[in-house]
């Protein structure tokens, strides 16, 4: 249940992690305001996706976009931001009522090294924040902070005022990006989407 502003005409970059696909997903650092929004879909992992070398920059110093980001999962609709330079990846189940829903939205942003603090216990401290990484939603509930080889995984539960989701934050440490989301109730299997959902953020590439 991410609260951001996902639609790249003005936004507003919070420092963050958790709201609704609907609302978007906060930049990770200041968005150009009024900028035109230019979307494009990826697919089940397929396309346009890139990397960058460690903290972002190319090797003449450049930052680099992510709209080549490699995505580390399968069964999800991408879709690039290029206003934000940033990811959204949704799964989706049929419900019993006939419908589909979206169990499952990730957001992938560029690591904000400003407001972000690497180490993951101070993290998810900030976490608990109301605002940190989405207007009106925080992290009342940490249940593991566990480290991986690129960075580290914290789990919890995200809440925005009117839902409360199983939540998850992962740092990719090479491109260098925070990948977060959120599983809601809707979902077949609560524990089995969110480990392939943590598995595909760890497994992003340059």
């Amino acid at each position: 249940m991410m609260k951001a502003i996902w639609i790249g005409v003005t936004t507003l970059a919070l420092a963050g992690c958790g709201k609704k696909s609907e609302e978007g997903s906060a930049a990770a650092g200041s968005a150009a305001k009024g900028a035109p929004t230019e979307i494009t879909k990826a697919g089940d992992n397929t396309t346009a996706k890139v990397g960058l070398d460690t903290g972002g920059k190319a090797l003449g110093g450049e930052k680099v976009k992510l709209n080549k980001l490699k995505f580390g999962g399968t069964g999800f609709d991408g879709e690039y931001n290029e206003a934000l330079d940033s990811w959204k990846y949704e799964k989706w189940e049929p419900q019993k009522d006939g419908t589909n829903d979206n169990v499952v939205t990730i957001y992938v942003d560029g690591w904000n090294n400003e407001d972000w603090p690497v180490d993951a216990e101070a993290f998810a401290t900030k976490l608990g924040t109301p605002d940190f990484l989405d207007m009106g939603s925080k992290w009342p509930k940490i249940d593991a902070k566990t480290p991986h080889a690129g960075g580290w995984v914290i789990t919890g539960e995200v809440n925005d005022g009117t839902d409360q989701d199983t939540a998850f934050a992962v740092r990719v440490d090479k491109p260098g990006v925070l990948c977060r989301g959120y599983v809601k109730k809707t979902a077949k299997d609560k524990a089995k989407t969110l480990a392939e959902s943590i598995e595909a953020c760890k497994g992003i590439t340059p």
